[in-house]
């Protein structure tokens, strides 16, 4: 007979994983258009001639019906004030208007961003990467409102990354985050590389940025189970339940469960109030039913966490520009544009010119701008010579120094002779701005 720690033992885990494997029943065609990265946390998808709003227990929210004459199989479902669906294959865009969906681009299936990382960014539907004709793609293409068709977005960036396919991507803080999917190889353009790296688009400055690398991106795909939540982006990859922080710069890897076996990563997942909801196939393999369940966040193990290796160009780049700034500040003296005596010399920006000694003794006189009378500058001169040609001397000294302020500074400067306010016989002299 079991003893009473045995039983509260046994309740606790089934209380435990039935809070973890709660679910509801909800009705869904296998190919439904989901609504991607979506804000409300709600489940929004076209089905047949349905566009139905479901929220994490399964109940019907909304369910408006839209005469739907096309099959949109390969087009992707975003929202941004209307409902757009966007071809994966081409350029077609169609937008909900009147309870129809109206084409109303000027484009083509052209097949040559074949899946590639379709978002809205400030109004604008984008696209990055992708593949077509032997080749993949690192540009991104926006939705013109214009022209309507799809034009290049125009950029600053001096590095770039690969061209990439199938990859996972993410919107946070005015920049798209791109990680894992594929590359060609160029020698072999029917072989497929696993992409490790992790970069950066800031719409802001328009450049690209290589945060870093990890082999936990290695072999991820794109899927519309990924989602993002508040500086943290959660994707599934190998089996495992990976969670990005942007901040920190890690991946943080959960131990593998049972119910993420009957997850569907071809439909959607968001977090609500630290709660993960997500579509799944029936506890019974035999049904074709989807559930919805949830799991708490509380009650994922974490397996282990993961450092993303910072791209070491970065970090050269940056004690460069540190080495640079030091020694431009020990320099700062030769991009002040400031007049400045050095030993012998008069400098000014760049230039230097050279002085005499009498030059020297009256221009540390005159440097501060202020003014100096008369009888300073002639007890600068030898005291044996006489009043007149002390002042014979004084005359051609400043006369001298003007000269060369004008070629040091372009007439930037010039020493002025000023007569006394109270008495015209008395003067002084002063170093001014060239007006």
């Amino acid at each position: 007979m079991l003893n009473r720690k045995k039983i509260l033992y046994i309740l606790i885990i089934f209380f435990s994983t039935y809070q973890l494997a709660y679910s509801q029943e909800i009705k869904v065609e296998e190919f439904s258009n989901f609504l991607k990265n979506n804000n409300s946390k709600l489940f929004v998808f076209l089905s047949g001639n349905y566009l139905t709003k479901i929220n994490p227990k399964a109940e019907l929210i909304d369910s408006i019906y839209f005469d739907v004459e096309n099959k949109f199989d390969t087009y992707q479902l975003l929202y941004n004030k209307d409902y757009y669906l966007i071809n994966s294959l081409g350029g077609q865009v169609y937008k909900s208007h009147n309870k129809k969906f109206k084409r109303i681009d000027n484009s083509f299936t052209h097949k040559n961003q074949i899946l590639s990382s379709i978002f809205i960014y400030d109004n604008i539907i984008y696209r990055f990467g992708g593949y077509g004709y032997f080749d993949s793609k690192n540009f991104i293409t926006y939705f013109s409102n214009e022209t309507l068709e799809w034009e290049v977005l125009k950029t600053n960036s001096i590095i770039f990354p690969s061209g990439l396919f199938n990859n996972k991507f993410f919107i946070h803080k005015d920049a798209l985050y791109v990680l894992g999917g594929y590359t060609i190889d160029k020698n072999n353009r029917e072989t497929q590389i696993e992409n490790k790296e992790y970069w950066k688009f800031s719409f802001l400055d328009k450049n690209w940025t290589k945060i870093g690398e990890s082999s936990m991106f290695s072999g991820s795909k794109q899927n519309i189970f990924d989602f993002y939540d508040d500086g943290k982006f959660y994707f599934q990859n190998n089996g495992f339940l990976n969670m990005l922080d942007i901040e920190k710069n890690d991946i943080t890897q959960y131990e593998t469960i049972k119910l993420l076996d009957k997850t569907n990563f071809n439909y959607p997942a968001f977090k609500l109030n630290d709660t993960i909801y997500f579509i799944g196939n029936s506890p019974n393999s035999e049904n074709s039913k989807r559930f919805i369940y949830k799991i708490p966040i509380n009650n994922l193990a974490i397996n282990k966490v993961t450092n993303i290796k910072m791209n070491s160009s970065n970090f050269f780049t940056a004690i460069f520009l540190i080495v640079l700034l030091m020694f431009l500040y020990s320099k700062r003296n030769i991009f002040e544009r400031k007049l400045k005596i050095l030993n012998s010399t008069i400098n000014y920006g760049f230039k230097n010119i050279n002085l005499n000694d009498m030059e020297i003794k009256f221009f540390k006189k005159l440097i501060d701008f202020k003014k100096i009378n008369n009888n300073e500058l002639l007890n600068c001169i030898n005291s044996n010579i006489d009043i007149s040609q002390k002042t014979r001397i004084k005359n051609k000294t400043i006369i001298s120094l003007n000269i060369k302020l004008e070629i040091l500074s372009n007439g930037k400067f010039i020493i002025k002779k000023n007569p006394s306010d109270h008495d015209k016989r008395y003067y002084s002299y002063q170093l001014r701005k060239n007006m």
